[in-house]
């Protein structure tokens, strides 16, 4: 297992910036890989991502030495298994509301004694060849990124017990789908939406934890990192190209 690199970086204190990609294809990966990122999000909750896909990816990832973490449709422990099997050295779990289901996402992600994941000897183990099983259990539990996102007011209401889970280290919140569960959808300036975010980020950072948060552009970015404290800090493929097309037709019509 290739040494999870965003972890060393936040073990640092640094700030960590990914992006979401579009789609599962290799040259498109390759492309992200190549531009700086530290670590892609390869997602599998609003896309149809395949674990035999992820291990292309993460293939790919590894050669550029660039994080690869997925996004999972759920916690069902096969699936999530596959996905860590494939190579991705962290795993985003999206609609954390309850301290029973953050304890249910580490017992997915952690072989035992911390979890009970299956094990076996994976490409993300280097088929058993490199280093001893056991030598590479306590690497992974070390190693893989736990990611809990927070969206939901349930979750905002849960957030103390589910902070006292040693074992997750990064809050990821989703503003808009939050702003969707407290009745204002996309609202992200209003001041009920903007007080819970603020709150949230200061319990999070106040537990010891990483917040992390889904920006759309670099502005938010910049606010999220040095207003509110974030240091995993993701964007979405898509926002860049839309925004980047915008710009450069304004500019070749005269528009600006």
């Amino acid at each position: 297992m290739i040494t999870n690199l965003v972890r060393e970086k936040l073990n640092n204190g640094e700030t960590v910036h990914g992006i979401f990609a579009s789609n599962s294809d290799g040259t498109q990966t390759e492309l992200l890989a190549m531009l700086g990122w530290d670590f892609l999000v390869f997602d599998g909750e609003h896309s149809f991502l395949e674990p035999k896909e992820l291990a292309d990816l993460s293939r790919t990832c590894d050669l550029r030495r660039v994080t690869p973490i997925v996004r999972s449709p759920g916690s069902h422990p096969q699936t999530v298994n596959r996905y860590l099997d494939a190579g991705a050295h962290g795993v985003i779990f999206p609609m954390i509301n309850s301290g029973e289901q953050a304890k249910q996402i580490v017992q997915t992600v952690k072989y035992p004694p911390v979890g009970s994941r299956g094990l076996a000897s994976p490409r993300v183990a280097d088929f058993g060849l490199t280093e001893p099983l056991d030598e590479y259990v306590i690497r992974a539990n070390k190693q893989t990124l736990i990611i809990a996102q927070v969206e939901t007011i349930e979750a905002l209401s849960n957030l103390n017990e589910m902070l006292s889970i040693e074992e997750i280290d990064i809050f990821f919140l989703g503003p808009t789908d939050l702003s969707t569960n407290m009745g204002l959808c996309g609202k992200l300036e209003h001041p009920k939406v903007k007080t819970a975010i603020a709150q949230l980020s200061k319990d999070i950072i106040s537990s010891g934890k990483i917040f992390g948060v889904y920006v759309k552009d670099w502005e938010n970015a910049r606010y999220y990192e040095y207003e509110l404290g974030a240091r995993f800090i993701a964007t979405g493929l898509s926002f860049l190209i839309a925004r980047g097309s915008k710009e450069y037709l304004k500019k070749i019509s005269g528009e600006e």
